[in-house]
């Protein structure tokens, strides 16, 4: 996901995917993004960070459920994709009934 995300923003430099494949998994299994920013603060690298627009979230994308449910909302909530993923969706919960 890391790597697919600095392909589309070009936000990720190449000190932290270094750092992250420095780290490897922790004591979960996963490779955790701040342990990677902080050590490359430690090694005099730069960080920029910029603040969320009011009215946007932060959503947690570490693990399958996060990915799925920040995807749903953002699907849902699309001007051009939401109106029929919301018909569907709702097709498929009167289904379950």
């Amino acid at each position: 996901v890391l790597a697919l995300l600095a392909l589309r923003t070009g936000r990720l430099g190449p000190s932290v995917f270094a750092a992250l494949r420095d780290l490897g998994p922790d004591a979960s299994g996963e490779v955790q993004l701040t342990d990677a920013l902080r050590r490359v603060l430690e090694g005099a690298g730069r960080i920029v960070a910029v603040p969320l627009a009011e009215g946007q979230r932060r959503h947690d994308i570490g693990s399958l459920e996060g990915y799925c449910a920040a995807f749903l909302e953002y699907g849902l909530t699309d001007p051009r994709l939401g109106p029929a993923l919301r018909a569907r969706a709702q097709a498929l919960l009167d289904d379950r009934r």
